[in-house]
């Protein structure tokens, strides 16, 4: 190659990002693209320094031009796009795919993924387009079947999910992936029966399970219990460990003898929890016959809607703790104190979409008689540093190490506004009223239409109707939110004589 060379531009702009001079590899990757240096690692590098500078806009046009050269093969474009999907840049996915679909309109694995990536981008319609396009042009493949149905479930078209989803399965039975997505529909419908069975089919997910437990104990398949240990072990999140917990009375009343595996943030409250024999963390030795993960337990019980073990409180704060967060609370005088959060973990699948941002909650500050107070953890918790304009929001999160500080700063509280986050559950297990916002496409468990949660009795639930749209459900919030302070303070009004 001669000096100077697109190759060679490219060589030297990667060293440059190498080593940290990156307004330099940026001239250069520009300086290799304007030479013929058209491969899509050019343009990678080029929109991710760019992102990272908060050059988002102009990241999105250097990708859009390397499209406009069609300088990749369709196959080529739609890996790229894949990798920015992995990466959660869906905007520049749909260009890279529509750029596949530009140069090959018949390229089914890019119709495919455009689907989920426009979904991701907020724009519905398109995504079900886009998925149905692929089943037109291959109608007996089952992944594309189960794509659509998935992409169907998400914008609340339930029972057109479920229709393409059993297509799906038609089509191949071991499609293990669609078996547990119907699973998971049928949940969300309240058909438990052969929810539970299908929603099993997660266990040959390859990816589901991949670090399975250090245990070498059989699986718990419903069998005799008496006087056995059995060992109940976390499945997935802090949520869905406050959730199934609440098995252990009905495993005691068996007979058998309870050790859980807690995950850190969870164990001094469980300590609460009647009926455990022993409570472990991660890599504590386990002596058990069998072992069992909390999200089998509704399979194996046979649980339906009126079956559910709903009997709360479960999960007590520690007394001695809620006591001194009295006291710290006195600032709150007569008003009604409320606790607040507003996002879940970045890592949840669905955070985009169940998760807020601190100002959509402001208009919650203008109710007039409302003490608000932030249980937020994580990185969202900087945005009540300061909260938004004429909002007063109390802020004792630091202090709030695991869930039994938050179990006995809530036990001072008379609400929990809260999106669909641990604490939610918490809130529930604890038999505090709780008032969950949820997106248009919620988690299974908080199930369609209803306002109201057969697993918690206090809860309350209130839901999107167009997806993104928040504005809607924090103006229904506002007014309940309300009414409730001035019954509170009526109440409060009448005790004093």
């Amino acid at each position: 190659m001669p000096p100077n060379s697109a190759q060679d531009l490219f060589d030297g702009a990667a060293q440059l990002h190498r080593c940290g001079r990156l307004d330099e590899a940026i001239a250069a990757y520009r300086q290799a693209a304007d030479a013929g240096f058209n491969q899509p690692i050019v343009f990678y590098h080029l929109w991710t320094l760019l992102k990272q500078k908060g050059q988002a806009q102009e990241s999105l046009e250097a990708f859009q031009g390397f499209v406009a050269r069609q300088a990749g093969p369709a196959d080529v474009l739609g890996q790229l796009g894949d990798a920015m999907v992995a990466k959660g840049l869906f905007e520049e996915a749909v260009v890279a795919l529509r750029g596949a679909l530009d140069l090959e309109p018949s390229h089914l694995a890019a119709w495919n993924r455009l689907g989920y990536v426009l979904l991701q981008s907020g724009k519905c319609d398109e995504a079900i387009a886009a998925c149905e396009h692929a089943v037109r042009l291959q109608p007996d493949c089952a992944a594309f079947h189960s794509n659509l149905g998935k992409v169907l479930m998400d914008v609340g078209r339930c029972d057109a999910g479920i229709a393409a989803t059993r297509r799906a399965i038609a089509l191949d039975g071991n499609d293990v992936k669609a078996h547990c997505n119907l699973g998971i529909m049928l949940l969300t419908r309240g058909e438990f029966r052969e929810g539970w069975t299908q929603y099993a089919y997660r266990w040959r997910v390859k990816e589901y399970d991949s670090q399975p437990p250090d245990i070498a104990l059989p699986r718990w398949d419903g069998g005799d219990l008496s006087g056995k240990r059995i060992f109940l072990r976390p499945e997935q999140g802090l949520g869905d460990t406050i959730q199934f917990i609440r098995y252990i009375p009905m495993l005691v009343q068996r007979g058998a003898r309870v050790v859980v595996g807690s995950q850190p943030e969870l164990y001094r409250l469980l300590k609460s929890m009647r009926g455990i024999e022993q409570l472990l963390l991660p890599g504590h030795p386990v002596a058990a016959e069998m072992h069992c993960t909390f999200l089998d337990l509704p399979l194996i019980f046979g649980t339906v809607l009126e079956t559910i073990p709903a009997e709360t409180p479960y999960l007590f704060a520690d007394e001695a703790l809620a006591q001194r967060w009295k006291a710290r609370l006195s600032a709150a005088g007569g008003r009604l104190k409320v606790g607040l959060v507003w996002a879940g973990r970045p890592s949840h699948a669905n955070d985009r979409n169940r998760s807020l941002p601190l100002a959509a909650l402001a208009p919650l500050g203008r109710v007039p008689g409302v003490w608000l107070c932030s249980l937020q953890k994580g990185d969202a918790a900087k945005q009540a540093q300061p909260p938004p304009s004429g909002m007063e929001l109390a802020d004792f999160t630091s202090e709030l190490q695991d869930l039994a500080d938050t179990a006995a700063l809530l036990a001072n509280l008379d609400l929990v506004i809260t999106v669909d986050t641990a604490v939610a559950h918490l809130a529930g297990a604890m038999a505090k009223p709780v008032w969950v916002l949820l997106p248009l496409a919620p988690d299974w468990r908080w199930m369609l239409d209803r306002p109201d949660s057969p697993w918690y009795p206090t809860m309350r639930l209130y839901r999107q109707t167009s997806l993104g749209d928040w504005s809607t459900v924090i103006q229904s919030v506002g007014q309940e939110l309300e009414q409730l302070a001035a019954r509170h303070a009526s109440a409060k009004s009448s005790n004093q004589f």
